[in-house]
């Protein structure tokens, strides 16, 4: 079957739960669909939130596909209704999606869809860094001393190869922590440098740290 080409982004927002709510409503007014829910906390850096003993903020991260009119109406759209502009709404990016295998009501197989380029402005990267449950925190004051002003983690288990622990004879699978962090062009070099040096992922069992590139950031207001 012939491929269709056609340029296509992941639009993701990272909210508070009633600003995510808010978002989800909005997609089904517009008819999207293909929309990923995953529930994580932000690291705040907030001094008087830290004084109270705020440490954590519940956050929710939307990933949802669309082609590129779609994508870029939306996250305007939805940017301005969630007041994205303004400081601790939000934040919302595009990823372009090079490659997808999804599947269509009238086929029994499914397809290969090639995405075309298109040209970005790319002035963040986003950083995803892997490491076993509990780390996250550390790995964020590292990053943060290094330039990068905030994150968000997620919670999810490993699948290795090595053979699960057990516990009174039952498998446990190792939990894991994911770090995503938004860095500007002019930061993220020191960001990897500094984590690079403080927990040397090149040696194994240590974690994963790869880095994307994204366009059209909401959200990032400069201080």
């Amino acid at each position: 079957m012939e491929a269709k080409r056609q340029r296509a982004y992941m639009v993701t927002f990272i909210l508070s739960p009633p600003s995510a709510k808010k978002c989800l409503s909005l997609a089904k007014e517009q008819g999207v669909e293909n929309i990923f829910v995953l529930r994580g906390k932000g690291t705040v850096n907030n001094r008087t939130l830290q004084l109270l003993g705020i440490k954590r903020q519940d956050k929710v991260v939307l990933n949802m596909m669309l082609d590129a009119n779609k994508a870029r109406t939306f996250l305007n759209r939805t940017s301005e209704e969630l007041a994205l502009h303004k400081p601790n709404h939000g934040i919302a990016f595009l990823t372009p999606i090079e490659r997808m295998v999804y599947g269509e009501e009238e086929m029994s197989a499914n397809s290969m869809m090639d995405i075309l380029p298109e040209e970005e402005d790319m002035q963040y990267k986003k950083l995803t860094v892997v490491v076993n449950l509990g780390m996250a925190e550390e790995i964020m004051t590292v990053a943060r001393e290094a330039g990068a002003r905030g994150g968000t983690i997620l919670h999810g288990r490993g699948t290795g190869e090595q053979v699960p622990e057990k516990l009174f004879g039952i498998e446990i699978e190792p939990e894991k922590e994911l770090l995503l962090i938004l860095a500007t062009e002019d930061v993220v070099n020191s960001v990897i440098a500094a984590l690079e040096d403080a927990f040397d992922f090149a040696r194994p069992g240590t974690g994963i740290l790869f880095v994307e590139s994204i366009s059209d950031v909401r959200g990032l207001v400069s201080k």
